[in-house]
């Protein structure tokens, strides 16, 4: 209870004398984070005797605590037990007989960091005492809100980025709220956070910032028969269609071709070169082409002919020699080799379930030719 306030009414001759109680602002304990080093601090204690403080923290990111006394509890004793990990448990009895009375920094607890993630303390609680009977007290919370990672534009916010947590249960108000959509640029978002129970903890506010990166439009452009997709998702090209051949990206965008049935891909252009992998850094605009084109009739040694005439001249000794399905030109063996020639295959090389055909007559004079599924008309 604090002091006591007289009020003088006159109501006429008679002088009333009313007693109002006033009640003392309550003491605050407050817990900050500056990289490593937690600092508890008290504001306005009165007659403090003794003071039992909980901390919880997350392992993952900090580890290895040691407390210290500070210099409003300094002489004072203090037992602090760090031996469960993500846990600390802190009693400091004053060595005055009246207790501590004032402001100031109470206790440092000083952390080995985990990891590249700032320390995230995940509990604060207290009690206090007087030399005769307990001291109410109330505690700010610790509210944690690291920086949100970098959003693309046009991105509303969400409990993806709107996601502060605090030690003491309770509601919170963003500024700006979820569903604002913030143009490119950093952005600061705060946080109003409003205790559950406002008798024992006080209310408390946290900021952060969030970068908002510029979005920049991709497009593909495909020959042939095939498709286009991206790495993050975004194109989803086919040569059936236009669609999902155009989107905006932030940061790298890498493309992967993939050849229909019966096509290969032939390579990049635009953006992209060569027939490796497509890799965009979308600092502005781009524009990517991909072409594919038929499977050649003739396969040999993982190399593909156009004509059957053009694989045999350059055909070793013992040579395997695919075909196509479909029709082909005449021959005429004329080396020393030996070579077979198998038709009929399917435009992926994978199985030979028909018949190739020669449109003119396969003479062989030199060598040997051995065939299957060929037919000669």
């Amino acid at each position: 209870m604090g002091s006591l306030l007289r009020q003088l009414v006159l109501t006429g001759t008679v002088v009333v004398i009313l007693a109002i109680s006033a009640r003392a602002a309550t003491p605050v304990l407050s817990l900050t984070m500056n990289g490593p080093i937690a600092t508890i601090r008290g504001s306005g204690l009165t007659a403090v005797a003794g003071l039992d403080i909980t901390v919880g923290y997350d392992t993952a990111t900090i580890a290895a605590p040691r407390v210290t006394l500070q210099t409003l509890f300094a002489g004072s004793l203090m037992a602090a037990n760090t031996s469960s990990p993500g846990i600390i448990r802190m009693g400091i009895i004053s060595a005055l007989p009246d207790g501590i009375s004032g402001s100031g920094d109470i206790v440092s607890i000083t952390f080995e960091p985990v990891g590249a993630a700032s320390g995230h303390i995940t509990a604060f609680a207290a009690t206090a005492s007087s030399p005769t009977s307990s001291v109410p007290l109330q505690i700010t919370p610790v509210l944690h809100w690291p920086d949100p990672a970098p959003v693309p534009a046009g991105t509303p916010l969400s409990v993806v980025q709107l996601n502060a947590t605090s030690t003491a249960p309770g509601t919170f108000v963003y500024t700006p709220p979820a569903g604002t959509v913030l143009a490119a640029g950093t952005w600061p978002l705060s946080v109003s956070f409003t205790p559950a129970d406002p008798y024992s903890v006080t209310a408390s506010r946290a900021v952060a910032r969030l970068a908002v990166n510029p979005v920049h439009p991709l497009s593909v452009t495909l020959t042939g028969s095939g498709a286009v997709n991206s790495t993050p998702a975004g194109i989803q090209c086919r040569s059936t269609g236009t669609s999902g051949c155009s989107a905006p990206f932030v940061g790298v965008v890498t493309l992967a071709p993939a050849p229909a049935d019966g096509f290969l891909f032939g390579g990049w252009g635009g953006d992209c070169s060569g027939t490796g992998g497509c890799t965009v850094t979308m600092t502005r605009s781009a524009a990517v082409t991909a072409a594919f084109f038929p499977v050649p009739p003739v396969l040999m040694a993982g190399v593909y002919y156009d004509s059957l005439l053009s694989a045999y001249a350059g055909a070793p000794d013992n040579a395997a020699i695919l075909l196509r399905s479909g029709e082909l030109g005449p021959l005429s063996a004329e080396r020393e080799v030996s070579v077979t020639i198998s038709g009929g295959f399917d435009p992926g090389y994978r199985v030979a379930s028909g018949v190739t055909v020669l449109r003119g007559p396969l003479t062989v004079r030199r060598g040997s030719v051995a065939v299957d599924g060929l037919a000669v008309r």
